[in-house]
């Protein structure tokens, strides 16, 4: 098979292609993947545009999540054998780690972590690897259980731990945030508020999602708060979350809330961008909560994970916002993301 694999060669760039990238043997903790479907994500996004800060590794491969079939494994790896389908995630599971590889093609050496999957073939940790417990159907969205879906659920289901019947402010619409709206629908909100800078996703989200209210995001805070205002019966809502990773609109979020309030996150700003909060607003009772991946780990919560993808993501309207790419065009589906075009990109093999 020619393992056509996409890598960062230089920041604020198109990806660059090796058409025929051949691959070490196997460590001792890794395992030869074919992939067969992928995912964009906004935090390779930042990468490729050095958001992230200074990228010793470049060039390097990229892609965190995904899902295809184990062609060999390493003399150490245990939990997964030959012919296994598994889904890929940066999360860590259990099992070994391999050391970075440094991969020969043409006169360059090209950097590869414990996990890639913009390529035909990949060397992926033991770690990164989760072997499915039953036959999925809908395998061109096992990705999604990768990164964007626990993510974005598990803000909600495990950091923010919301009481039902309450209002909801989401800001950014992108992968993380629709996924975000279904673990807020699983708690029969109130009202839901969204603000987003793009006209097109709040017409989409809002034909999709009849309940949900919408407000376009400005530059100035005042006017978003009192539209908040307007849209539930004059209160501050009662949780807030963030998906834009805007620095701005993060550091906005604590006056969306009431004083008992809760703000939660998961993005990533840019590199060296802090976040200004209003001390005074802590201390009359807000509160703010970070996430990391939502906190899921996916061996520990497989069934929650599972519940969710076949339960509720296909029961709802979120997997309309999901839209496809052949892996030879990821850079027009990078762009299309960047344009706010695509709220999700998952890539066909």
């Amino acid at each position: 098979m020619i393992n056509k694999a996409f890598y960062i060669n230089k920041i604020r760039k198109p990806l660059s292609m090796a058409n025929d990238l051949i691959l070490p043997r196997p460590g001792p903790y890794h395992v030869l993947v074919k992939v067969i479907y992928s995912g964009i994500c906004g935090s390779q996004l930042k990468e490729i545009d050095g958001k992230r800060g200074h990228d010793k590794y470049i060039p390097h491969l990229l892609g965190h999540e995904g899902y295809g079939k184990i062609l060999s494994i390493g003399s150490k790896v245990k939990k997964v054998k030959k012919n296994d389908y598994v889904l890929l995630s940066w999360i860590k599971g259990k099992g070994g780690q391999e050391k970075n590889l440094k991969i020969n093609f043409k006169s360059i050496k090209i950097n590869s972590g414990p996990i890639t999957t913009f390529s035909n073939l990949s060397l992926i940790s033991e770690n990164r690897c989760f072997k499915l417990k039953k036959k999925i159907s809908k395998r061109k969205f096992i990705p999604l259980m990768g990164c964007s879906l626990p993510t974005g659920v598990g803000i909600i289901y495990k950091g923010l731990k919301p009481k039902k019947n309450k209002s909801f402010v989401i800001s950014g619409l992108g992968a993380v945030g629709i996924f975000s709206l279904l673990g807020i629908m699983f708690y029969k909100p109130k009202n839901i508020i969204a603000i987003e800078s793009n006209v097109y996703k709040l017409r989409v989200v809002k034909n999709y999602f009849k309940n949900i209210k919408i407000i376009q995001a400005t530059s100035i805070k005042n006017k978003i708060v009192e539209k908040i205002k307007s849209e539930n019966n004059g209160e501050l809502a009662d949780y807030a979350i963030d998906c834009s990773g805007n620095i701005k609109s993060m550091s906005n979020c604590l006056d969306y809330i009431k004083n008992n309030g809760k703000f939660i996150f998961a993005s990533h700003p840019d590199h060296n961008k802090k976040l200004l909060i209003n001390p005074h607003e802590l201390i009359k009772g807000k509160k703010i909560l970070g996430s990391w991946g939502g906190g899921f780990k996916i061996e520990r919560d497989y069934k929650i994970l599972d519940y969710f993808f076949n339960k509720v993501f296909f029961k709802s309207n979120v997997k309309k916002l999901v839209k496809w790419y052949k892996l030879a065009n990821i850079n027009k589906a990078i762009s299309d993301i960047k344009k706010g075009k695509v709220f999700k990109a998952l890539l066909i093999h």
